[in-house]
């Protein structure tokens, strides 16, 4: 198996206390794979893994960016993305920012569709989960790796689906509408550091 690994960008942040996330994406075929993560200390732990799918599939399982765009917007760390799949536009934006108490991970995604989504009628985006998650509130997950509790919020018009059996969480928009952007959102974040 080849290392497909060419084009690699990653963002961090990390609390005075060497706690913190992390976003990496790198280059598999014609878009980019991410994984999102926890840092303590030296040591980097990924939580969820993008399940993106094949150039083939018709309706991909994440968005398909296959372009990004490093940059800093108040003095935080983010990624941009836009990708297509048929004719269908996708962008996503992956954002890393202080909290109060700790730092938190913001990931908006938007596709432009003309049809109804395939997938079960869903648009989102779809990760293999490395750690055990579970409810602790309505719409919330939260895992705890190296005695830090972390969680995944959805936000805006965002539902998720998780499949146990899988060990796969599916963040998707639950509304639609012709001709417009169908939007999702989420947080993943450190306990503590809920706004």
């Amino acid at each position: 198996m080849t290392d497909t690994r060419n084009e690699f960008v990653s963002i961090q942040m990390a609390s005075a206390i060497g706690i913190g996330l992390f976003a990496q994406f790198w280059k598999h075929d014609d878009r980019y794979h991410h994984e999102l993560g926890l840092i303590t200390g030296e040591q980097k732990t990924v939580l969820l893994s993008s399940i993106e799918g094949s150039p083939n599939d018709f309706w991909p399982s994440c968005p398909p960016i296959q372009q990004l765009y490093k940059q800093t917007v108040d003095e935080n760390p983010v990624v941009l993305g836009v990708g297509m799949a048929g004719s269908r536009h996708y962008s996503t934006s992956v954002l890393l920012q202080p909290t109060e108490s700790s730092v938190q991970l913001i990931v908006e995604s938007a596709c432009l569709i003309k049809d109804p989504p395939g997938n079960d009628g869903k648009m989102g985006t779809r990760y293999q989960t490395h750690q055990n998650w579970s409810q602790v509130e309505l719409g919330i997950q939260s895992a705890t790796i190296a005695g830090c509790e972390s969680f995944i919020e959805p936000i805006t018009t965002t539902q998720y689906t998780i499949d146990s059996d899988s060990n796969q969480l599916w963040l998707h928009a639950n509304q639609f509408e012709s001709g417009r952007a169908t939007q999702w959102g989420y947080k993943l974040g450190l306990a503590g550091s809920r706004i």
